[in-house]
Formats: C-alpha cells, sequence, structure tokens
C-alpha cells in the first residue's frame, strides 16, 4: 500500500497511524510512502526530517522528482492553479504507486476536506459531490482508500502537536489564498452560532435524499 506523504500534518499523521495498524491488523500489508517533489527549492532538513519519520516507522519513503510546481505557477502561469495542480499530481502518484507495485493508494484526507470540497463543489461548479472514501479507479487497477475521512482536521491537528510530528512547510504561492481555505473561514464562521455545523454536513453527505432533489437520471 503506498501513502501519499505531502509531509503535512495529515499525511503525517496517516502513515502513523498505519504503520501503528500493521502491527496488529488481522490482515498482512506492507507500507510505501510516496513524496512528491513539486519543484521547488527543496529544503534539506525538512527531507531529512520526513526520512528519519519513515525509518523510525518502519516506512520505506520514495520521493519521486516533478516540475509540476514551476510548470503551472511560472510556465504556465495558471489563473485557476489548484484543480490543474491536484489532478497532476494525482496522476503523478498513481503512476508512481503503479510503479512501485503498490495496488492501493492511502490519502490523508479528513472530514473537513469532505465537506470543503461539497461547499467548493455547490458554490463554485454547480453541483452536489464529494469525494469517496473508497475509489477504485479502472484504468489503473488501483484502489484509493481514505481512512480519515471521518476524523475532523482539529483531532489530526492535536495529534501532530502532541506527538511532535515533522511537519514541513508548504511552499505552494498559493497556500492561504485559495477558495478552500475561503470555504474553511466561511464554516468557522458559521460554527460560532451551530456549533455542529461540521457534524451536521458531514451528516449530509451520508444522508442524500434525492426524492426531494432536482434529479434527472442519466437518459431520462
Amino acid at each position: 500500500m503506498a501513502i501519499g506523504l505531502s509531509g503535512g500534518k495529515d499525511s503525517l499523521t496517516l502513515l502513523y497511524v498505519l504503520a501503528g495498524l500493521r502491527k496488529i491488523a488481522p490482515v498482512k500489508f506492507d507500507l510505501t510512502a510516496i513524496t512528491l517533489d513539486l519543484g521547488w527549492d527543496r529544503d534539506p532538513e525538512s527531507h531529512a526530517a520526513l526520512a528519519r519519520f519513515c525509518e523510525e516507522h518502519g516506512v520505506p519513503w520514495h520521493v519521486e522528482e516533478t516540475r509540476i510546481g514551476p510548470m503551472i505557477f511560472e510556465e504556465r502561469r495558471e489563473p485557476n492553479p489548484c484543480a490543474l495542480c491536484a489532478r497532476m499530481r494525482r496522476g503523478t502518484l498513481h503512476h508512481v504507486a503503479k510503479r512501485l507495485e503498490c495496488n492501493k493508494v492511502a490519502l490523508g484526507h479528513h472530514a473537513d476536506d469532505a465537506i470543503e470540497t461539497l461547499l467548493l463543489s455547490l458554490f463554485y461548479e454547480g453541483r452536489i459531490r464529494s469525494f469517496l472514501p473508497f475509489t477504485y479507479l479502472d484504468r489503473q487497477r488501483l484502489i484509493l482508500i481514505r481512512p480519515m475521512v471521518y476524523v475532523f482536521e482539529k483531532t489530526i491537528r492535536g495529534v501532530a502537536e502532541t506527538l511532535n510530528f515533522p511537519v514541513t512547510f508548504n511552499p505552494c504561492p498559493a497556500s492561504g489564498k485559495t477558495r478552500r481555505q475561503e470555504v474553511k473561514e466561511l464554516i468557522d464562521r458559521l460554527e460560532a452560532t451551530n456549533p455542529n455545523v461540521r457534524e451536521i454536513l458531514l451528516g449530509a453527505l451520508r444522508h442524500v435524499d434525492i426524492s426531494h432533489l432536482w434529479y434527472k437520471a442519466p437518459g431520462g
């Protein structure tokens, strides 16, 4: 199983949990961490910290060199870079996982990611959708799993801080300036008057009443 390891708190927590689970799970599985180098100036200290973290937990670490960052921001100068960057990173990660003979890819998406994606799709695409906890990719013959999809970000942040994970700095120029950040801040404001808004939105993803939506079946 491959783990997409960005060096952020989410992927580090995922690696920590799966490495621990591997010791007690009734089924045996191997782990390989994959980090995509997006082509920014590399911080040797951060990479060394990730290498130590993987070694401490007995997980082999593979770094894949790419030029995704400069290509999107410097050459193409994309006005809305996030969607293209995400697609390119996903494609590269899947390709590398297959090359390393992994049949599953585990991603660190959590509950906040799911509800933010729901609102982003609703506000900016006019669609009611989000990602799935489990996805089978026919072309690549890969299974994507998101083991922390029911865990909220504040819990993951607490784990990372308590255990002093080596969280790396995100060098992306768009970090903190995205539509996702705007939606995150909107949910924070809603939570001030509705403390359960995150749980409610997450529940909405599981309780879909198509009969009360203007849904038209394909071919209908």
